[in-house]
């Protein structure tokens, strides 16, 4: 319950980091809308999975996809850029899936 008020809380603050982000790799974006905000488990940890639309430099559409992984007292952030929503979504599981996530208590403070 509290992951989706974040989820859905801070999105226009992720938007923005992701905007920032995907215009640093394919160049300048506009009209960077939120399509979709969810809660979901990836490689057995929680997770936050958000979806964008923009328009790229060519005007062609560009989807991001962004899945922020909690795991243990690490945060994995995983963003895919793609002409294709599939292929987006595809690319971000993939490589979410071939992480190696090892999950152990922090070292005990001396």
């Amino acid at each position: 319950m509290a992951l989706q008020k974040f989820a859905e809380a801070d999105a226009q603050r992720q938007m923005a980091q992701t905007e920032q982000a995907s215009t640093e790799a394919v160049g300048r974006l506009r009209d960077l809308t939120l399509t979709s905000s969810r809660v979901a488990k990836m490689k057995e940890f929680p997770a936050v999975h958000w979806e964008y639309r923009a328009t790229g430099p060519n005007d062609k559409p560009i989807y991001i996809v962004r899945d922020m992984v909690f795991a243990g007292n690490t945060m994995i952030d995983v963003i895919s850029t793609s002409l294709g929503v599939e292929v987006a979504r595809r690319n971000g599981s993939d490589f979410v899936a071939v992480m190696q996530i090892e999950d152990f208590a922090p070292p005990a403070r001396q």
